[in-house]
């Protein structure tokens, strides 16, 4: 565990932004440190560390979303006269909910790439792709950020105007369709008013708590 701790912020961060929900990110965080933990000799002895620790959680997000059936992207050799600066906004401040447009893979190369600022070699050795491919992935999910950040302002500025139990109702209805673009505007728009959310899982049932400014808490219990 002392090994893993000076990556554990930077790992906890990428699981954050791949999965766009903190419980989700809790999940996956604890997956990763497990599955490193039981493969911790060859863990110890890995030249790139903090790659390996990258590497294990984008292949456990990316089997998680085969299970669920979300849309995986595949990528052969592609040849674009692809520039690799930033995107022309700053992915550091751009919000969560953006990365959640992405298919898996576009998203844990963007994610490498312009926020923990892997070089594209390196990159395309933790993605298990060529670097042709790789760079074609990221000039798609830059050109993808691009178009739905205008989208996106002005869907968040629609949430916003929305009463809580409105909020509350679209953030469930969204949790039941498994639709995590939609649980994270929801999320967001509980938070601008204040709402704290919290999901507690007991016994084949998920519970979330919503506690508004004035401390008052109510709970809504979900089959899972």
């Amino acid at each position: 565990m002392r090994t893993l701790e000076p990556f554990s912020s930077d790992l906890y961060r990428y699981c954050r932004m791949m999965t766009g929900t903190p419980w989700d990110a809790d999940d996956l965080y604890q997956e990763t440190l497990m599955k490193a933990y039981q493969a911790s000799i060859s863990f110890g002895e890995h030249p790139a560390p903090k790659a390996y620790l990258f590497r294990i959680a984008t292949n456990a997000w990316i089997d998680q979303c085969r299970k669920n059936k979300y849309s995986l992207d595949t990528y052969e050799d592609e040849h674009y006269a692809v520039k690799t600066q930033n995107l022309a906004f700053d992915i550091r401040e751009a919000m969560e909910e953006l990365l959640c447009h992405l298919p898996p893979r576009q998203l844990s190369i963007l994610l490498l790439i312009d926020v923990f600022e892997f070089d594209v070699r390196s990159a395309s050795v933790l993605m298990d792709m060529t670097e042709g491919a790789l760079k074609a992935a990221l000039h798609r999910a830059r050109t993808t950020l691009k178009q739905v950040k205008q989208e996106e302002g002005q869907v968040r500025s629609s949430l916003k105007l929305k009463s809580v139990p409105e909020l509350v109702d679209i953030f469930l209805a969204a949790f039941q369709r498994h639709d995590p673009v939609a649980v994270s505007r929801a999320y967001y728009s509980l938070k601008h008013h204040g709402v704290d959310v919290m999901r507690v899982a007991s016994r084949g049932a998920v519970s979330f708590q919503f506690e508004d400014p004035d401390g008052n808490v109510f709970t809504v219990v979900t089959k899972t």
